[in-house]
């Protein structure tokens, strides 16, 4: 258990690290994702930019960033180590810091300016989260696919940082069009 908690506390230590803004950088600045996502979140439309990161293992990161309408990052859900084939696929709960090697699976919140992580969710109990990739085009540059997923709020160290943020996040209907960047 202490060694969960010492992974989980130098994850968000990278994480809130790597995704700090510099005196020369602009939090409201959107990435350059070239794809979109849309699907149901607890019953209401969710929409977000879609964008990967391809490894050599031929896998890819799925990205799923959230902007509000003054173009501040709100939340992201991501899928780790995605096989870059047709198929469906079901990520393991390998809690909140991931793995190298294994399709996991990650939504957090953020606050601020968008550069502050607010709360974490994961798999929830049993449940199924489920990816697919529908299709990929002839050059491998673009897939599309569908995903689902029911999360809980996990609380780092005991602590929730976001009150307003849902205790459970239910993802129906969802699809994604992104482009494979290599």
């Amino acid at each position: 258990m202490k060694i969960t908690i010492w992974i989980v506390f130098f994850f968000t230590i990278f994480v809130t690290l790597l995704n700090s803004c510099t005196k020369n950088c602009d939090p409201q600045i959107k990435n350059n994702a070239e794809g979109k996502a849309f699907a149901l979140l607890n019953g209401i439309e969710w929409n977000s930019n879609a964008h990967t990161l391809f490894n050599p293992k031929n896998k890819v990161s799925i990205g799923l960033t959230y902007y509000n309408e003054r173009n501040l990052r709100r939340n992201g859900f991501n899928f780790r180590n995605v096989p870059l084939s047709v198929g469906t696929f079901f990520p393991v709960n390998y809690g909140i810091a991931g793995s190298d090697s294994l399709l996991t699976v990650s939504f957090y919140t953020y606050l601020d300016g968008g550069d502050v992580i607010g709360d974490a969710y994961e798999m929830f109990g049993d449940s199924t989260v489920q990816l697919s990739i529908d299709s990929i085009n002839e050059s491998g540059e673009i897939i599309v696919g569908t995903f689902s997923a029911k999360l809980a709020k996990y609380l780092l160290f005991g602590q929730e940082r976001d009150p307003l943020s849902p205790d459970t996040l239910i993802f129906e209907h969802g699809t994604f069009v992104a482009k494979v960047e290599k």
